[in-house]
C-alpha cells in the first residue's frame, strides 16, 4: 500500500466480524481546510476564533439585554435620564433601545460587526458623559457608583474598538 494515501485500519464488531477501511492522511493529523499538518499555529488560529466568537456573543448580550430592558422598564429609565438633566429623554431612550436591540442581534448573527462596534463605542461614550457623569452632583445619585460605571464603560469602549479593528483586518484579508 502507498503510505502517502494513509493506513488501513479496522475493527471487530460484537459478533467478531472484522471490518477494514482506509484512514487517509487527511484524517491523521491534517487540518480540515488544508493539507497543512495540525500545528501550534493552526491551533492558535482555532483558539483565537473561538475566543473572538465568545467575546462577540457576550458583547452582543451586554447590549441586547439592556436594550430590551429599556422598553420593559421604560418609566425607570426616563426618570434616570431626567435626574441627569437630559432633555428629550423618551426620544433618546427609544433610539438607544432600538439601537441596542438591533445592534445586539446583528452582533449575535455576526453581521455588520464594524458598524455595530463603532456605533456602540460612540453610544458608550455618550452614556458615560451624560449618565455616569460622576463629576456632577445630583440628588439621590451615588457618586462612587457612577465613577465605577464610568471607568467600566471605558473598558467596554476599548473592547468595542478592538472588536472593530480585528474585524476590519479580517474583512481586508478576505
Amino acid at each position: 500500500m502507498d503510505s502517502s494515501k494513509g493506513i488501513i485500519s479496522g475493527h471487530n464488531d460484537y459478533k467478531g466480524n472484522h471490518y477494514s477501511y482506509l484512514v487517509s492522511n487527511h484524517e491523521l493529523g491534517k487540518t480540515a481546510d488544508s493539507n497543512q499538518p495540525l500545528n501550534n499555529k493552526n491551533k492558535g488560529k482555532t483558539v483565537k476564533n473561538i475566543l473572538m466568537h465568545i467575546g462577540r456573543v457576550i458583547m452582543a448580550l451586554y447590549f441586547l439585554a439592556p436594550g430590551i430592558g429599556k422598553f420593559t422598564s421604560w418609566d425607570y429609565h426616563v426618570a434616570l435620564m431626567e435626574t441627569h438633566n437630559m432633555v428629550m429623554a423618551p426620544v433618546l431612550l427609544a433610539i438607544a433601545g432600538v439601537a441596542q436591540v438591533v445592534g445586539g442581534i446583528s452582533l449575535l448573527l455576526n453581521k455588520k460587526i464594524v458598524v455595530c462596534a463603532l456605533g456602540f463605542a460612540v453610544m458608550t461614550l455618550l452614556i458615560n458623559l451624560n449618565l455616569h457623569d460622576f463629576w456632577n452632583f445630583y440628588e439621590g445619585v451615588d457618586v462612587k457608583h457612577e465613577t465605577q460605571n464610568f471607568f467600566k464603560n471605558l473598558g467596554i469602549f476599548a473592547g468595542l474598538l478592538l472588536l472593530a479593528v480585528v474585524n476590519m483586518e479580517e474583512s481586508t484579508n478576505k
